[in-house]
C-alpha cells in the first residue's frame, strides 16, 4: 500500500462513535480546504487513518 499521508490542520466540531467506527467532523481553514478535500477524495473507498496531534501551545 503506498503511502498518501499528508498533514493539516483542523478544528474537530463533533465525534460520533457507533457499531462501524467513528465519524469525524473536522472544520479545516479555507486556504487548506481544496487541497485537504482533493487528497481525501482521492482515497475515497479506502480505509483512512487519521492521527490527532494536540496544536502546540506558545
Amino acid at each position: 500500500m503506498k503511502d498518501n499521508s499528508f498533514e493539516f490542520s483542523a478544528n474537530m466540531k463533533k465525534v460520533t462513535l457507533d457499531k462501524n467506527g467513528a465519524q469525524v467532523l473536522l472544520t479545516v481553514e479555507d486556504t487548506d480546504f481544496l487541497e485537504v478535500a482533493t487528497r481525501l477524495s482521492n482515497t475515497a473507498g479506502d480505509d483512512v487513518l487519521v492521527k490527532i496531534t494536540p496544536k502546540q501551545m506558545d
